[in-house]
């Protein structure tokens, strides 16, 4: 039996080579940001990694179980094809939140400290210090409350009060 090969990034270089691996006979599971570009290569036996479209799940008649290693599970949930013998699990991880908050906190900071413009007067060699608001002074939004967004609500929340911040606020 055949490892299973996933392939990650379906451009000019890994189309060709996730095709030859199909090809070749290897289980391939494929992933692209842009969903389209793995459709030929699901049509020719590999499998696809992502969040499946309205419908598509029912497409698969023994279909039993799916494992969601997403945030969430509720772009499925919504699906009204979603074939109602099928178990749907979703992973909770709590290393996959602390990640989640710390790249949405890095991302917050480097917006609010104005790193953008600071780095578009490097290139031009220029220096002009950029105001600095207070980050209590800034909104900042989180789609979702629930396992990966409330401890992304609570870092942000923190980092902006200089008292503590009671929760029920934030998931008004």
């Amino acid at each position: 039996m055949k490892p299973t090969i996933g392939f990650i990034g379906l451009g000019l270089m890994g189309a060709p080579m996730a095709l030859n691996l199909v090809n070749a006979g290897f289980p391939v599971t494929v992933w692209n940001r842009t969903a389209s570009k793995a459709e030929s290569l699901v049509k020719q036996g590999a499998k696809l990694a992502a969040n499946p479209r309205w419908g598509e799940l029912a497409t698969f008649p023994n279909l039993r179980f799916v494992q969601s290693l997403w945030a969430g599970v509720d772009g499925m949930l919504g699906d009204p094809a979603l074939p109602l013998d099928m178990t749907l699990a979703r992973l909770v991880d709590p290393a996959m939140a602390q990640s989640m908050t710390e790249g949405a906190i890095t991302a917050v900071l480097y917006l609010h400290r104005q790193f953008p413009a600071y780095l578009r007067q490097q290139v031009s060699h220029t220096w002009r210090q950029l105001p600095q608001p207070v980050a209590a002074h800034r909104k900042v939004g989180v789609l979702g409350f629930g396992k990966m967004g409330e401890p992304v609500a609570r870092c942000l929340a923190i980092m902006a009060a200089a008292a503590p911040v009671s929760l029920d606020s934030l998931n008004a």
